[in-house]
């Protein structure tokens, strides 16, 4: 009865160790891929950098604009050799001043599995 116990407590903890081991290593190979923004503070409007890497050579990413009331599709960048991409995209006129982000859509570079990074920025009223 014991070693059945053992055994069953070795299986379980190992089935829980393969588990954690599978969640963690999902996010691992994702960790190349990245984006940034030229300005953090944009107001509605404005036109911004956005560039990302990690992404499939030759493939096109989408970047979205996305706030509390709606997503909006603001731009696309073919990827380089370098797995590297950059484009100015512009902040929707009607943007809500506030919380948002920046979304990069595309496939790994690595996988070729579709992929997102995003860049929290603050939509600020424009200086004018």
């Amino acid at each position: 009865m014991e070693n059945t116990r053992s055994s069953s407590r070795k299986l379980y903890l190992g089935l829980a160790l393969a588990a954690t081991l599978a969640l963690v290593a999902v996010p691992a190979t994702a960790a190349h891929i990245a984006c940034r923004v030229s300005d953090t503070t944009p107001s509605p409007g404005e036109t911004i950098g956005v560039a990302g890497d990690g992404f499939q050579p030759g493939s096109t990413v989408e970047i979205f604009y996305d706030d509390p009331t709606h997503q909006t599709l603001i731009g696309t960048a073919t990827v380089n050799q370098r797995e590297r991409f950059s484009a100015n995209v512009t902040i929707p006129a009607d943007a809500e001043l506030g919380t948002a982000q920046i979304i990069v859509r595309g496939l790994d570079a690595h996988s070729g599995n579709p992929t997102s990074c995003s860049v929290t920025i603050r939509v600020v009223p424009s200086d004018g």
